[in-house]
């Protein structure tokens, strides 16, 4: 339920007579290594850990997970009846065939979290279950429970972040955003029609405990839909996108005043940062995209994300990063430095924030999530070629011109394994073999790597 809309693609690269060479001079604390990955919790004792057997989570790299797809809404699976085994047994979801219903809420169901003892999502029809698939909810607390406690076992400072939004509230498609069509509302309208539940609800998510140790570090936002309260008319005007625009940033200086000291991210598509409007109509006459517009209201407010995380990728190929590997050779689309040099003079990065890049993970196979984009001008990176694109992201003269500092990669999607079977996996395999996994130490290079050239 609630899965992220994908295809998983094999590219072929050429990696494994490429050999680099970099000079290190110091470790660099203040790399960011960023796993955007989706939980979910099989029947026990089937559940997704972040591991594959064997391995350690302080041998990761990760220095943030963040758990994507925290949603409003039921998925309905089955026939739409809500007849036992074949229908969704909430209400909201009849008549609904196999497909999200509607967005209700903006708060999350406190209950199930007192006493919470690590258990799945309730799965029996009830208040219980109906309470919990139509308020925020999370499809793996049993998972991100055992991902707590790994990382408090760990020692490591790794920081679990839960993603509101994504794809499962309306995600964007290839090139563009996603735009409702009029009457409907997507499912953000049900947080964003009053920013003081919206904030209140994201403060109970980073208070939620499990056996009295903090579940989450902080949020991140992840809205990739356009005109987000939907639109009041036959038609969605500028008047509509504003209205979504400005109860966000009301939203976030709610919560950033009320947690101060939390952490709080954003994901957003790269083009609905910044993209001229010869290339993303969508945007305004500047360029630039409704989330950048809500970071310029911020900022002018004074307010600043720690951490921005533009996704390149799954988008129009001139926008990706990277659009192309040949031979071991990282390419990038030609719409990518004038974007940088934008999202720069916005002045939407603050003192403190890290600016991390967006790039889908490879397979040892090869493979990787596409999200529905094509997978030409969209390969990802192997583990093999970490190193390599963010030595080039850290030294490309034009890249460096631009003024932006560029603290860290995210990927999509990081490795989760299913315990249970005794066999490796991954966010689209119930019972892939390991090759089929995101490395886990996918970007453990960048913990030895020098900022030369920052």
């Amino acid at each position: 339920m609630n899965k992220k809309k994908a295809m998983i693609t094999k590219v072929k690269v050429g990696v494994t007579a490429v050999t680099a060479f970099f000079c290190i001079n110091a470790v660099n604390a203040n790399t960011n290594v960023i796993g955007f990955f989706q939980s979910y919790d099989n029947p026990a004792p089937q559940v997704w850990y972040f591991n594959t057997p064997g391995e350690n989570i302080s041998d990761s790299g990760y220095t943030i997970l963040i758990d994507a797809f925290w949603v409003n809404y039921p998925f309905c699976w089955g026939d739409g009846s809500g007849q036992p085994g074949s229908g969704s047994p909430v209400p909201e979801c009849k008549g609904i065939v196999n497909a999200p219903g509607p967005g209700l809420s903006n708060t999350i169901y406190d209950n199930f979290w007192k006493n919470y003892q690590g258990g799945p999502a309730p799965s029996v029809p009830g208040d219980d279950y109906n309470n919990y698939w139509t308020s925020l909810h999370t499809s793996g607390p049993q998972t991100m429970s055992n991902l707590r406690k790994q990382i408090n076992s760990s020692g490591k400072n790794i920081k679990l972040l839960a993603s509101i939004g994504g794809w499962n509230m309306g995600g964007s498609g290839t090139g563009q955003p996603l735009v409702p069509k009029p009457p409907e509302k997507p499912a953000w309208a049900a947080l964003l029609q009053s920013p003081e539940a919206f904030a209140k609800a994201m403060t109970s998510i980073v208070n939620i405990k499990v056996n009295g140790l903090q579940l989450y570090d902080g949020i991140d936002i992840d809205i990739e839909t356009l005109y987000g309260e939907g639109c009041s008319g036959t038609q969605c005007t500028q008047d509509d996108a504003n209205k979504a625009i400005n109860d966000m940033v009301q939203s976030i200086i709610l919560f950033r005043k009320s947690n101060p000291n939390v952490i709080l991210s954003i994901s957003p598509r790269a083009a609905d940062l910044v993209c001229e409007q010869k290339y993303c109509c969508w945007n305004n006459a500047d360029g630039v995209g409704f989330v950048g517009q809500i970071l310029q209201k911020l900022a002018q407010s004074g307010v600043y994300f720690d951490d921005i995380n533009p996704q390149f990728y799954n988008d129009d190929p001139q926008r990706n990063i990277p659009n192309n590997i040949d031979n071991g050779k990282i390419e990038y689309g030609d719409q990518i430095i004038g974007m940088f040099q934008k999202i720069h003079d916005l002045g939407i990065i603050g003192p403190n924030t890290s600016f991390n890049i967006g790039v889908l993970a490879q397979t040892n196979n090869g493979e990787v999530d596409t999200g529905g984009a094509s997978a030409v001008g969209n390969p990802g990176i192997p583990k093999a070629l970490v190193a390599t694109l963010w030595q080039q992201l850290q030294t490309d003269p034009a890249l460096k011109k631009t003024g932006i500092k560029i603290n860290g990669l995210m990927n999509w999607s990081a490795n989760l394994a299913l315990h249970g079977q005794g066999v490796g996996g991954n966010v689209r395999s119930v019972a892939s073999a390991s090759e089929y996994v995101v490395p886990y130490n996918w970007g453990s290079d960048l913990k030895n790597l020098s900022q030369n050239g920052k």
